[in-house]
Formats: C-alpha cells, structure tokens, sequence
C-alpha cells in the first residue's frame, strides 16, 4: 500500500470516529441530566394574562377560631367562592390586635393571592400607632358589613330624646356619666364626638365589655352608654332599655323609631365596621374581580340569612372608596387619640 493511499484511509476513519461520537454524545445529552452536556429546553414563551384566580386564595383570619370576626370570615368565603370560581383557605393568625395577620398579608407576593379581613379595630391600631403598618401599606378590597352604635339610656331614665340628655349635661359640666366598652375604644370616640359637637363635657365609664356596660345601665349605676346594636336590641325590644340616637347614615329597619345623629344636627356616622384587604400593589384588574365576587356574594341567599341571624347591617363600598374611607377614619381617630391623651407608641 502507497502512502498515499494509507494517508486516505487513516482520516477517513479518524472522520467516521468523530462523526460516530458526536452522535452518541448527542444521544446521551437528551438522555442525561441538564447541565451535563446537553442543553436546557428553552423557556416556555409567556402565556396570555393569567386569568384571576387560577388557584386557591390564602385567607388570614387575624381573629381567634370561633369569633364573631372568625365566622364572619369562614361564612363570606364559603359564599364568595360561587363566585369567584376558586377556593378560600382560612387561617386564623390572630395576636396583637390583628397585627401579627395583617403583617403576615405584607410578607407575602402583592398578587391577589394572600387576603385578610377586619374591622374598625385595624383603623384604630393605626391610628394609636400600635401597628407596624399603616394604610399606604394596605389595598381594602370591599366593605361588606357593619355593626352601628347607639346611644341608649335606662327606659326610666328622665332623658327621653337625645337633647334632654345634652341640656342635662350642659347645665352640669362632667357630671353626666356615659359609658361603653374600654377607654380609646370605637364606643369611647363615638361618645367623645358626640360630646364635642354637641358642647357638653362628660366622664367616660370604661368597662370591660358591651355587655357589661348594658348590666350597668340596667342598674341604674350609670346615665347612658354607647353600644352596638347587637348588645341592646334584646334590652331594647323587652322595653328595659330606650334608644336616643344612632350612629348610621340613614335610620336603621330594626330600629325605625331611633333617629340618626345626623338628623339631630351632629354629624357622628360610625359603624363597627367589617370589611377586606390586601396587600397594597396587586394589580387593579385582580382587585376588580375580588371585589366583583364580593359584591355578587351579598345578594346571595345564604348571606343573607346569615346578615339576618346575626342582626348586622348591609355597609357596602368598593376598593377605592373604603380604601379612602379607611384612610380617614384613621385620620379622625389620631384627632380622638390627641385629643383625649389615649393611645401612642408605648
């Protein structure tokens, strides 16, 4: 064999080898792992907008199991999720008066997937700077219900409207005794603006509970109390207790003969209010079709019957204007804070 000849041979075999190769590398490198050889599969390409929920949505309950807040929340899911086409997981995180739920909400993604309710408690925590948050932290998603306050007296109480009680009380500066839940509480500054629009001084008789103020009221130990309705109507309805004014926009249907403030010329409008949020950045389309499922869900049979077995009053506003709401009501507290010397970082 000439040289030449062999030359041929030797790369030509050495060209088969390679080409030989490079296709059992080739095959290895689909079968291996990534990284080793082979190369990664190109990302999928972007999908259309999601469509909102694609899958379950995380619900805080900052509330202990078994509260009003807790069934409250528990009863709005199960309703909404007809609605809104996905499932509602709840769980309780209460502690620090809803700080520790609500700070929970904050940690998570801003995409509609992490939720929480409250109530006029979390307006309040803000305001007394108790929370580390404030509302520009926070998107409210919809209002839904409330609880108002009222003014009542003892049903022998010689105060038979509202001005008896605030010429009384004008004639004897801090005698008049009004009392409700807790000091720096919702009863306490529907109480303290009452008095300051209507130019009477008071002494404020802080108790642990609605419920106790009521025992007070019934004997005889104190002049008026502010309440939600939930804790007098039984009192109210069996003649022991008289309703003089209510801190609702328009009269309430369970409370027809009890006029508003507003109608007697002070502008006090509080609800106990309960409502949900989320964190502040979820974009507005999926704020929408929250907000959209929320409000759908409040014509529901099931709601309803539930608003009635619990005594509580349809409070409706969208994402913006509760939002807005929200932020004044913590405005309007701090003034209350100030004013009465409650509250504050401790």
């Amino acid at each position: 064999m000439n040289k030449s000849l062999a030359r041929i041979i030797v790369v030509a075999g050495l060209m088969i080898f390679v080409f030989a190769l490079a296709g059992c590398g080739g095959g290895l490198g689909s079968k291996g792992p990534a990284g080793k050889g082979a190369e990664k599969a190109p990302a999928s390409a972007p999908t259309a907008k999601e469509t909102f929920p694609s899958k379950s949505i995380q619900w805080i309950v900052p509330f202990s199991p078994g509260s009003g807040a807790d069934i409250f929340a528990r009863t709005l899911a199960k309703v909404t999720e007809k609605y809104i086409g996905q499932n509602f997981v709840c769980e309780n995180k209460p502690g620090g008066s809803t700080a520790v739920g609500v700070s929970y909400v904050l940690s998570q993604p801003a995409d509609g997937y992490s939720i929480f309710n409250n109530s006029s408690t979390l307006t309040f925590l803000i305001a007394a700077g108790q929370a580390p948050f404030t509302m520009d932290d926070l998107t409210g998603i919809a209002r839904i219900n409330g609880d108002p306050c009222m003014l009542v007296v003892n049903s022998k109480s010689q105060f038979k409207a509202a001005q008896d009680l605030v010429d009384y009380a004008k004639k004897n500066p801090g005698k008049l005794k009004m009392g409700g839940m807790g000091s720096g509480s919702t009863h306490h500054y529907v109480g303290t603006r009452f008095a300051d629009l209507a130019g009477f001084k008071f002494t404020w008789i802080p108790y642990e509970g609605g419920k106790d103020s009521v025992v007070a009221l019934l004997g005889g130990n104190i002049d008026a109390i502010i309440a939600t309705t939930s804790n007098v109507q039984a009192q109210i309805q069996s003649g022991n207790l008289r309703g003089l004014a209510i801190s609702m926009p328009e009269r309430s249907q369970a409370y027809k003969d009890v006029p508003t403030f507003k109608e007697l010329g002070y502008d006090v409008e509080f609800m106990l209010w309960r409502g949900v949020f989320t964190k502040k950045g979820v974009p507005e389309d999926r704020i929408a079709a929250l907000e959209s499922a929320f409000k759908k869900a409040l014509e529901d049979p099931e709601w309803k019957q539930y608003m009635k077995k619990f005594r509580q009053e349809s409070y409706w506003a969208g994402s913006k204007d509760f939002t807005e709401f929200c932020k004044k009501q913590v405005a309007s507290a701090k003034e209350f804070f100030t004013k009465t010397g409650i509250g504050g970082k401790k």
